[in-house]
């Protein structure tokens, strides 16, 4: 039974799967939106939607093909031909029939597909954009949890320390357990407080992770540059940032691509009221006729002759009068989309606009004065308390004071990098850092 259980349980060591070694990925800013341009797999799907749409453009303008046409007429149901009727003779034609595109239909809707594929493209660099700003928004999360985290272990270590000061003045005596109890509170708070900030981090990281075709369960990510690690400047104004999104956004171009399409739909609905003409050309064989057994006229021998023939398809009963209205309809309904969407890029840069300006006025606020003057009090109560000059319910409040103004320094912070990156986002191209 011993050796059994040895047995057993070294097999399920061999049967079990191997923990993957943790793969630790280190990237600026920069690197971060190269790696995941390059290996996010959404993108990479969508990117085979450019080469479907040019192979399905490989057959918008194509012609049909040719017609061989081959037959025997006249073929006795009798005897052979002779002369003493006017059937016969026998006669073998072949003949080939050349389909010609007279309305140029072919040549327009060849214009179609390529303005189709230009759209495909202008909508993959419309996810692009996107995935950049998913990108960077992921990436100043982390760096901002980042911060934050830091700071509430601050925050614990010195309540931490707080607790054995009060420990070493109170000592065995019971004279003000309150303050132990309200010391030992605000360090147990404050752990609680940083494990919920600490999931949270785990859980930015693994969508970065993701974002940049890495397991986050075999990955973990070291960002290379700081959270406040870039140069806050002036924007352009907003009317210069307006016209800017009009000539560069993608999904936009995409639209104008497509309402270039409807244009030549249009044509091409046109043109398709005349089917395509038939030019035919071939020879024909017409065999030998026997002589008339009561006559003296030997028999006749074959000949060959040639054809040629043109069929003109008459427009009388179709004239595709569902297809050109179908194509009107969308010609109109493109012509409402470009107007809704810059209506939508107007009111959506508007608004990052303007939080743009706000955050970058409360950053730089921060910066002047609320920072120092919170490391001031923080100072000051850290002295006080200590001699014994100040009460604990002011070092404390001192305390959260201080954490409260550089947590949310460190989030106004985050969010302007958001902002700015949004920015850049609703433009279609970097403007701003």
């Amino acid at each position: 039974m011993k050796h059994l259980g040895f047995i057993l349980i070294f097999g399920a060591f061999l049967i079990a799967p191997a923990r993957s070694s943790v793969v630790l990925v280190k990237l600026t800013y920069d690197e971060a939106v190269a790696q995941g341009l390059k290996a996010n797999a959404e993108l990479f799907s969508q990117r085979f939607q450019i080469p479907i749409s040019e192979a399905e453009a490989l057959t918008a303008g194509i012609w049909s093909n040719p017609s061989l046409y081959l037959d025997s007429q006249l073929n006795p149901l009798g005897t052979a031909w002779n002369q003493t009727s006017s059937g016969g003779p026998t006669q073998l034609d072949f003949v080939l029939s050349v389909p010609l595109d007279i309305s140029g239909k072919r040549s327009k809707a060849r214009a179609a597909a390529k303005a189709a594929t230009q759209a495909i493209e202008a909508d993959f660099q419309n996810a692009v954009r996107v995935k950049i700003l998913e990108i960077r928004s992921a990436y100043v999360d982390l760096l901002t949890l980042r911060q934050q985290v830091i700071l509430l272990r601050e925050k614990v270590s010195g309540f931490a320390r707080l607790v054995k000061t009060l420990e070493s003045r109170i000592g065995n005596s019971r004279l003000l357990p309150l303050l132990q109890t309200r010391a030992l509170l605000a360090r147990d708070q404050a752990n609680v407080e940083l494990e919920r900030r600490e999931a949270d981090l785990v859980g930015v990281q693994s969508n970065l992770l993701a974002l940049l075709g890495l397991r986050p369960s075999q990955s973990e990510f070291e960002p290379l540059t700081g959270l406040r690690d870039f140069k806050i400047k002036e924007e352009l104004a907003f009317e210069e940032l307006l016209k800017r999104a009009f000539e560069r956004r993608p999904d936009l171009q995409s639209l104008g691509f497509a309402k270039t399409k409807t244009s030549f739909d249009i044509r091409t609905e046109r043109a398709r009221v005349w089917d395509d003409f038939t030019l035919s050309a071939g020879v024909s064989r017409q065999g030998d006729v026997q002589a008339n057994p009561a006559s003296s006229l030997a028999s006749l021998p074959g000949a060959w002759s040639w054809i040629a023939g043109l069929t003109i398809p008459l427009p009388v009963f179709n004239r595709n009068p569902g297809g050109i209205r179908k194509a009107e309809l969308l010609a109109e309904q493109t012509d409402s989309q470009i107007l809704g969407r810059k209506l939508s890029i107007e009111a959506e840069l508007w608004s990052i606009f303007s939080l743009v300006q706000l955050n970058r006025r409360q950053i730089q606020n921060y910066e002047s004065s609320q920072l120092q003057n919170a490391r001031t009090v923080r100072d000051a109560a850290q002295r006080l308390f200590g001699t014994g000059s100040s009460s604990f319910l002011e070092y404390l409040d001192a305390i959260n004071t201080y954490q409260t103004t550089l947590a949310n320094y460190y989030t106004l912070v985050g969010d302007y990098r958001k902002s700015a990156a949004a920015l850049n986002a609703a433009v279609g191209e970097d403007v701003i850092e």
